[in-house]
């Protein structure tokens, strides 16, 4: 099995899993091969010959600017015509919760898409990509975690930002009443190698808890683990474009998978909060 962006933050919890599992697992980062490359792409896939790929490459975030967002459509087109050309018999595609854009709550997977960033509109097209190629020689899935947390997040991201902010005494600044559906980036992990299966194929599942938590009360829960005050910027940021408060509905994952997010977030942001303390200072790894 041929994991990509398996240096970043779902990919590294991911391969250590299945490592734990005695799975035979090609990890592949940045470093390794630019994806966004057809040539390199056919060229790993026929050195490796998987019988299956992960695609969790992730050349750029949410939050980055306009430039670069093209590259997760590029990497799943050439990833679908590489794992023809070498045979691979599933491939399992990670989406995005920003691909519905402003939907009602929950989102179902059947939702209209109505990305409104251009990271969301370039999700969504490399995720029509993938399911759209489903039954020609391979199996594809399309897994939509919604907000990820958890040991290894970008500092800048809430959950580290707090749990840094309680720790060094400095200020947070807060977008005061957003809510996101937050899920546990093992319970990803978990519902990636799941799909191996081939339980999901042909689906687009979302991995979502079902409930919204306001950004104040996970402010809360990170005092509560860090028995630690935070001061709160008197001064709110604005929402972001994908701050939408859309949650995910969980069916699906329950019914195809035998998945749902086993880990409540309370108890994940204690274990961030250890990982946080023991994690050296340092700068965002660039995006996988």
């Amino acid at each position: 099995m041929l994991v990509t962006g398996a240096t970043g933050f779902i990919g590294g919890h991911l391969v250590a899993g299945l490592a734990r599992n005695g799975v035979d697992v090609r990890p592949v980062g940045l470093a390794d091969a630019d994806l966004r490359d057809p040539g390199e792409a056919l060229r790993l896939l026929d050195a490796v010959g998987p019988s299956t790929v992960v695609n969790l490459a992730r050349p750029t975030h949410a939050g980055d600017s306009d430039e670069g967002h093209a590259g997760h459509v590029e990497i799943a087109a050439n990833l679908l015509a590489a794992s023809h050309a070498a045979g691979v018999r599933r491939l399992i595609h990670l989406g995005s919760s920003t691909e519905y854009g402003s939907v009602d709550s929950p989102a179902g997977e059947d939702a209209p898409l109505r990305p409104t960033t251009p990271f969301g509109a370039a999700k969504a097209k490399a995720s029509s990509l993938v399911l759209d190629a489903d039954g020609e020689g391979i199996r594809t899935v399309v897994l939509r975690p919604f907000s990820v947390y958890g040991p290894g997040d970008l500092r800048r991201h809430l959950i580290p930002a707090a749990i840094e902010a309680a720790l060094s005494g400095t200020s947070l600044p807060l977008a005061a009443g957003v809510e996101r559906d937050w899920v546990f980036v093992r319970d990803v992990a978990e519902a990636c190698a799941l799909a191996l299966d081939g339980r999901a194929d042909g689906l687009t599942v979302n991995l979502a808890s079902g409930a919204t938590i306001p950004n104040e009360r996970v402010i809360e829960l990170v005092r509560e683990a860090t028995g630690r005050e935070i001061a709160v910027s008197p001064d709110p940021l604005p929402a972001r474009p994908w701050d939408v408060g859309t949650a995910g509905t969980t069916e699906l994952a329950r019914r195809s998978l035998r998945w749902r997010a086993g880990i409540a977030l309370s108890e994940g942001i204690r274990e961030t909060v250890v990982s946080h303390r023991l994690r050296p200072t340092e700068p965002d790894p660039v995006p996988r």
